[in-house]
């Protein structure tokens, strides 16, 4: 079993005070499981667990870093791809969708995605 990483690092301008709610989808019927974090300017970090499945509210802290991990593992005999898409309210841009193919069945990508708010 072959494990892929895809990093990416992004600039995200938050347009409310308050919070930031994040809905992380994964397609192709993968199996998958996501970590995010916010952390802070001064290098604090707050694990944000989810309010229902694949979906975070985080307080907006500006100048500060949502890191969204998520683990997706190719159980899907029809196909070898798989994604994950990340929509955020009150932000501009609004969603960012990754993709990655598997060579073989079972095969996992890591999407370590991190976005700097603005």
């Amino acid at each position: 079993m072959a494990t892929i990483t895809v990093t990416d690092t992004r600039f995200l301008q938050t347009t409310e005070a308050g919070e930031l709610k994040l809905k992380i989808t994964v397609g192709f019927m993968q199996a998958s499981g996501s970590y995010v974090v916010l952390i802070s300017s001064d290098d604090s970090r707050k694990e944000i667990s989810p309010d229902q499945q694949g979906v975070y509210t985080i307080p907006l802290e500006h100048q500060s870093i949502i890191s969204c991990i998520t683990v997706v593992q190719d159980i899907n005999l029809s196909t070898n791809n798989t994604s994950v898409r990340h929509n955020f309210t009150d932000a501009n841009p609004d969603t960012f969708t990754y993709e990655r193919e598997v060579e073989h069945h079972n095969d996992r990508v890591i999407y370590d995605i991190q976005y700097i708010l603005l």
